[in-house]
């Protein structure tokens, strides 16, 4: 991400409006995408959240949070990346394969036995992307909102936000005296 302006570019509306209320000119609506919202998961994040916190050792704790980061990871999940690998252990087959417009790597393990990466031809966009970026899109919402209407409230030019990244912000207090 970059201070320069930006051109196309998505934004979820909690998050547009925040940032007019800070300054920001919009030049430019190129589309809007209107949708229904709803705290669905909100339920099995909170029994999830409650589970962690009661855990008694570290495998429960952790269990619990793969739990949550789990769904937010399979709403994240590019299927532009995704692969095809086949294990091969005909030179017939391998030779074949790599003819393929989509080949993309091949590895060795021994005589026997090679796997061959292939491109996907098709790409089947089935998981939730829009609820992944909504949810980013609300989290720096909720962590801008943080950082200016109560630290920047409270420490005024004393402080400054050095860096941000998913769930995070790195602040600098200046001395107060």
């Amino acid at each position: 991400a970059t201070l320069h302006s930006k051109k196309n570019y998505v934004i979820h509306y909690r998050n547009l409006q925040q940032a007019i209320a800070n300054g920001l000119i919009v030049e430019k609506v190129h589309r809007v995408v209107q949708f229904n919202q709803s705290p669905w998961l909100a339920p099995y994040i909170a029994l999830n959240t409650e589970m962690r916190k009661k855990a008694a050792n570290d495998f429960e704790k952790d269990f619990f949070k793969l739990l949550n980061n789990a769904v937010f990871g399979k709403t994240m999940e590019s299927m532009r990346k995704r692969m095809k690998m086949e294990l091969v252990s005909s030179d017939q087959r391998l030779q074949k394969l790599i003819n393929r417009t989509t080949f993309k790597h091949c590895t060795t393990y021994n005589e026997n036995l090679n796997a061959v990466s292939l491109e996907n031809k098709i790409i089947d966009f089935c998981k939730p992307i829009y609820i992944g970026f909504a949810v980013l899109d609300i989290s720096k919402t909720l962590m801008y909102d943080y950082h200016y209407n109560v630290m920047q409230k409270h420490y005024g030019d004393k402080i400054e936000l050095m860096y941000t990244d998913t769930g995070k912000l790195l602040l600098l207090l200046l001395s107060l005296y």
